[in-house]
């Protein structure tokens, strides 16, 4: 009865300590798959103005105002 004990508390023990590291690489995965998501007619102004791809927040501020004032004028709806 001793030895089951044993194993079952190094094994709850293992689990405990395992727990944290696969759940933070899970969370960081999702974390950046949310973290793309972007205007849908983002990529047609840089296709439209020929820019390079770069997430709109990491734009500088002229160009994102420049984006702002492009969907201004090019209403998809």
């Amino acid at each position: 009865m001793r030895f089951w004990l044993k194993n079952f508390v190094l094994t709850m023990l293992v689990a405990i300590l395992a727990c944290p590291v696969l759940m933070t690489g899970c969370r960081s995965h999702t974390t950046n798959v949310y973290s793309q998501q972007e205007p849908p007619d983002y990529r047609q102004w840089e296709h439209d103005t020929n820019r390079q791809h770069v997430d709109l927040d990491k734009r500088s501020a002229d160009e994102q105002r420049e984006y702002r004032e492009w969907q201004l004028t090019h209403n998809h709806q």
